[in-house]
Formats: structure tokens, C-alpha cells, sequence
């Protein structure tokens, strides 16, 4: 994908927590309200190309419909609604944020975007039950509600994004080591999704976490990044091919056992 050189509202933390701090006690409704595609104390980096409210304005709109078709307002989303929001909103925000790199890697850009743009939106995903003023679902942390969501799509494609639950993609996408390479996160995704398909028996939790677990343990020994494509997609293969064999071969051996 080609990334236009836009730049972002920014909000620093200091009224980033002062958001917070007045969205906490109020019902999504009302949060609703003070929603906006500006705020008095936003900042850019870069004045010459920063997007206008009526490119912030779409975003809003399709984030919206979506979590109208799940629930929203009305209470806060569930079950495998919570996967269908994520998968969705994804491709939404890849394919209106046209953000750089650099810029999705800014804490206060995703401030900006969950506290002033989407604040209503990101309460209902989560909900912050225990009102934690430093929240790192709402902050503009690695693991913020939107931010998560573009660099997932962003990382792994739609194709790979759409086919993996929530669990698979923290177990690629929250792990430094994996989720940091974009070619060996999707290598482990496709990997995962050959598994599932290959061993039906092996749940998909221990698939993921197997795999993920001896791929990470061969990083410092294997030099990854200058395998091609084919060679990565094959050795990483190769590395869930023998956990989720080998858990297979013992779930088997226990099956014998409880009926012999």
C-alpha cells in the first residue's frame, strides 16, 4: 500500500487524562456529545499537509454504522460481536487513515482519535470498568483500542486479519518479536491457518500458543529477516507442523489410555 504523507491531530497526555477524567463517570450517550473532529488543544507535527476535519469526518461515520449493527449505544459489546467490531474496523481504519508508519507509531495521534474523534466508541469496546484514569485501551499506548486494530490490518493484511480471532492476533500482534517483522507475523498466521485446517482434533488456542512459542525461541538463533518469502513462510510451517504434531501424537497416546 502507498501512504500519503498526512499528518494527524495530536493530543498530549496531560489532556488526553483530563478526557478521561470527564468521560469516566458519563453514559456513552452523553459521550457522544463532546465528540469532535477537532480539539482546542491539538497540536501537528507537520502544518503543511495535516488532514482536515472533513477527512476525520467519513471515519467517524463508518466507525459508527458499524457499532450501530452491533449494539451501540446501548450497552457494551460481547461475545463474538467483539471479533466481527475488530475485524471490521480495521479495514475501516486502513482504509481511511492513509497514515504513515511514523505517524501510527505516535502515542498522541491515537490519543487524539480515540479521546476527541471516537471517545464514545472506544468506552463501548471497553468499557474501563475499574475507571483507570491511565487506561491503555483509551491512551494512545501500544495496545489502544484503535491503534491496535490499523496496525493488525496494517501488518497482517485483510485477507490474513479476517480469518483470525482476537486471541491469535495478540498472540502475533502484542509479542515485539513477531508482530515487529510484518513477514514472520504473516508466516505465523498462515501457518496457524494450515494447522487448523490440517489437525482438527488440536485446539486452535494451543495451535496458536504452541507455534508461537517455539518460533519465538528460535529468533535469537535464526536469522529470519533474510529468508524470502517462500523460505519464511516454509520454515516457520515447518516449526507449527512439529508443535501441533507432537500435541496431537499426545492427545492421542491419552485417548488410548482412558479407554484401554
Amino acid at each position: 500500500m502507498t501512504y500519503e504523507a498526512n499528518y494527524y491531530p495530536r493530543l498530549g497526555r496531560a489532556h488526553s487524562l483530563s478526557i478521561i477524567r470527564e468521560i469516566l463517570p458519563i453514559s456513552i450517550r452523553e459521550v457522544s456529545k463532546i465528540s469532535n473532529t477537532t480539539h482546542e488543544m491539538q497540536y501537528f507535527y507537520d502544518q503543511t499537509k495535516a488532514v482536515d476535519q472533513q477527512t476525520l469526518e467519513p471515519l467517524r461515520k463508518q466507525i459508527i454504522d458499524l457499532a450501530l449493527g452491533l449494539g451501540f449505544p446501548d450497552s457494551s459489546i460481547v461475545g463474538a460481536k467483539k471479533s466481527e467490531f475488530d475485524r471490521a474496523a480495521a479495514g475501516i481504519l486502513e482504509d481511511n487513515l492513509s497514515i504513515l508508519p511514523t505517524e501510527a507509531a505516535c502515542d498522541e495521534v491515537w490519543n487524539f482519535i480515540t479521546l476527541v474523534l471516537l471517545p464514545d466508541i472506544a468506552k463501548w469496546r471497553y468499557p474501563n470498568k475499574d475507571g483507570n484514569l491511565t487506561y491503555e485501551r483509551w491512551l494512545g499506548s501500544d495496545r489502544n483500542v484503535f491503534r491496535k486494530l490499523w496496525w493488525r490490518e496494517a501488518t497482517l493484511g485483510r485477507e490474513l486479519s479476517n480469518q483470525l480471532g482476537e486471541d491469535q492476533v495478540v498472540a502475533i500482534m502484542e509479542r515485539p518479536r513477531l508482530g515487529g517483522n510484518g513477514d514472520l507475523a504473516r508466516a505465523i498466521a498462515k501457518a496457524y491457518l494450515q494447522m487448523v485446517s490440517n489437525y482438527e482434533s488440536v485446539p486452535r488456542e494451543k495451535i496458536m500458543r504452541l507455534g508461537a512459542m517455539n518460533v519465538r525461541r528460535r529468533v535469537p538463533f535464526l536469522a529470519f529477516e533474510v529468508l524470502d518469502t517462500f523460505q519464511l513462510d516454509e520454515c516457520v510451517l515447518e516449526i507449527f507442523e512439529e508443535s501441533t504434531s507432537a500435541y496431537d501424537e499426545l492427545l492421542q497416546r491419552e485417548k488410548l489410555t482412558a479407554t484401554s
